[in-house]
C-alpha cells in the first residue's frame, strides 16, 4: 500500500470525486448522479480547487463555464442531450476555421470585412459539421427553454409588482 495515497484533498471520499468515484472524471460524472438542485454548484468549486495547482488552466475554464454547465443541468433534459451540449467541440471547431481561413488576412479595413471573413469561415467549417447525436431530443430542449423563459417572464412581473406595506 503506498503511503501518499490518503495524503491531501485527493484521498477517497473527498468532496472534488464526488457521487462515482476517483478524481475529476468522477467528480464530473456526479453531477448527473445527484438530484437537481443539490449541491453541484459546490461539487465543481471543489473539483476547480482541487485543479488549480496541478492544472490551473483547466480550473479557470470550470469557473469561468459554471453558468452554462448548471444551466444546462438546471433545464432537467435528457442525458444524452445534455452530454452533447455541455461539450465545446463545437465550439472549438468553428473558432479553429475562422482562424485557417482568416489567417492569410494581413489588413482589415473595418469591421464590415471582419464579418464578411468570418461569415465565410462558418460557412466552410458548416461543411464538415455532422448531426447531434442527440437530435431526437431537440424538442425537450425547445419545451425546456420555453418553459425556462416563462418563469423568468413571471419573476420579472413578480418582481415590478408594487409591495403592499
Amino acid at each position: 500500500m503506498r503511503s501518499d495515497r490518503a495524503q491531501g484533498p485527493q484521498h477517497r471520499g473527498s468532496p472534488a470525486e464526488g457521487a462515482a468515484g476517483a478524481g475529476p472524471a468522477g467528480a464530473a460524472a456526479g453531477l448527473g448522479a445527484r438530484r437537481r438542485g443539490q449541491g453541484r454548484e459546490r461539487l465543481l468549486r471543489n473539483l476547480a480547487r482541487t485543479l488549480e495547482p496541478r492544472a490551473p488552466g483547466a480550473a479557470a475554464s470550470i469557473l469561468e463555464g459554471l453558468d452554462e454547465i448548471l444551466t444546462v443541468v438546471r433545464l432537467g433534459l435528457p442525458r444524452e442531450l445534455r452530454r452533447s451540449l455541455a461539450c465545446i467541440n463545437i465550439v472549438e471547431n468553428i473558432l479553429g476555421s475562422v482562424r485557417r481561413v482568416c489567417r492569410n488576412v494581413k489588413r482589415w479595413r473595418n469591421a464590415s470585412m471582419a464579418l464578411r471573413w468570418t461569415a465565410a469561415a462558418m460557412l466552410e467549417a458548416a461543411k464538415g459539421f455532422r448531426r447531434l447525436k442527440a437530435k431526437r431530443h431537440l424538442p425537450a430542449l425547445r419545451a425546456a427553454l420555453i418553459a425556462h423563459r416563462a418563469k423568468a417572464a413571471t419573476k420579472a412581473q413578480i418582481a415590478q409588482q408594487p409591495r403592499a406595506a
